[in-house]
């Protein structure tokens, strides 16, 4: 997805990602121009920095950048009247280029309006429960609200089902609505309407925003799609292991899980000959969730659901055959979840310039208090506190051998010179 967004970004050649990397360079660790910044603006709120590779999760950068602009604007515009001094470095030739942009704020909110839902759903997946059983729906709601946004109406109520959503080619231009009626999000919408009401914007610009605006999230839906697992039989088939799917309907479960069986025996997972008594325990399995409140009441983001699987079917005979299949099913994995889930709480705990060592550390102590329920389960014991002492003097220890091999190095530069 993070890809797919960023090829969504590269097609409209906003330049989006090096205009807002020069925003955060402007003033970061620069004391005398953040000074001449809040002299200006009379505030104190700077960009955040942008993570280039990880595209959607750069929607507070975006809001950020979407907050501070007028004041960035009134900066530029200090410096040009020679009321503050010109910084002179490439990053703020690009952000006085950026500050004539009309449309700025509006592509900003446009991005933020399209990545959010995205953002979203990845946190949701960035667990170690079994989240396989709920995909494919995930997945379909994005993609089918995202392709809402340009898609005609008349060939969005024909995919009916995820496989039809996949096979509705976006960029077939036929398919498409009128630039006019290209959803953009509200605050774009109002931004763009603004700058056409004060006169800033021409409707032939507006328009040509629009078109943009179209071309970005036609590229994005396209890419997600290529790759999308809601292409694939199985993991549109495994909703039927889902405890909300099954309290709805009892013909749509067991249609998609003898698909699954299916699949199973030509990967030789499942002996052909006790299919149908698998099924039979299957369907025995629904009539009964349907009447348990555990079924009725689960949410996906507080309970898990092998869990609940494995307390309403162990240790009964009559699913001992329906158990295997489905604990074969729960172990499937959702995608690279600890990864995501990792590369997120390093971003929540690192700062710049932090080496491998620290990062390390800060995670330790991150997971350790997490693992323990918070800071109010965290028990600071004798041996801690005799660690963080001996700790502490290992550090002014290194911190004066470092003092002393300086000092040394700068008498041997001095030898060097007489």
């Amino acid at each position: 997805m993070h890809n797919a967004f960023r090829a969504g970004i590269s097609k409209t050649g906003w330049d989006i990602s090096h205009k807002l990397s020069a925003l955060y360079m402007l003033w970061d660790d620069v004391s005398a121009r953040r000074d001449d910044y809040e002299s200006v603006t009379k505030q104190n709120l700077y960009p955040l920095p942008l993570c280039a590779r990880r595209w959607v999760e750069n929607v507070k950068v975006c809001e950020r950048a979407m907050e501070i602009y007028p004041y960035v604007k009134q900066y530029v515009e200090s410096v040009e009247k020679k009321e503050s001094k010109d910084p002179g470095t490439k990053s703020f030739s690009t952000v006085r280029e950026w500050s004539k942009d009309k449309f700025a704020r509006a592509k900003l909110a446009f991005i933020v309006s399209l990545a959010k839902p995205v953002e979203n759903l990845l946190k949701v997946y960035q667990t170690d429960k079994p989240m396989i059983p709920f995909l494919a729906k995930d997945l379909e709601d994005l993609i089918r609200t995202t392709m809402e946004r340009f898609v005609k109406q008349s060939v969005m109520e024909t995919a009916s089902s995820p496989n039809k959503l996949c096979n509705v080619d976006v960029t077939d231009k036929n398919n498409h609505k009128g630039y006019q009626h290209v959803d953009i999000g509200f605050v774009a919408d109002m931004e763009a309407k603004k700058l056409l009401a004060e006169k800033e914007a021409s409707e032939k610009a507006i328009l040509s925003f629009r078109t943009e605006c179209k071309e970005l999230v036609c590229t994005f839906v396209h890419k997600m799609k290529e790759k999308s697992p809601l292409a694939y039989t199985l993991v549109r088939s495994l909703s039927c292991i889902d405890p909300n799917l099954i309290c709805k309907g009892q013909d749509h479960c067991i249609d998609k899980f003898r698909r699954v069986l299916n699949i199973l025996h030509s990967c030789q997972r499942v002996d052909i000959n006790e299919c149908d008594q698998i099924k039979e325990e299957y369907t025995k399995f629904v009539l009964e969730a349907q009447q348990l409140s555990e079924f009725k009441k689960f949410r996906k983001t507080e309970d898990r659901v092998d869990e609940l699987f494995h307390n309403s079917m162990t240790g009964k005979e009559m699913y001992s055959r329906v158990w295997n299949v489905a604990r074969v099913l729960l172990i499937l994995s959702h995608g690279q979840a600890s990864i995501e889930r990792g590369i997120s709480m390093n971003k929540e705990v690192s700062t710049q310039n932090l080496s491998e060592n620290s990062l390390i550390a800060r995670r330790v102590i991150k997971d350790h208090t997490k693992s323990v329920g918070g800071l109010k389960g965290l028990v600071v014991s004798k041996e801690l506190l005799q660690s963080v002492q001996v700790v502490r003097q290992k550090y002014h220890t290194h911190l004066e051998a470092q003092k002393t091999e300086k000092e040394r190095e700068t008498k041997c530069m001095k030898r060097k010179l007489m």
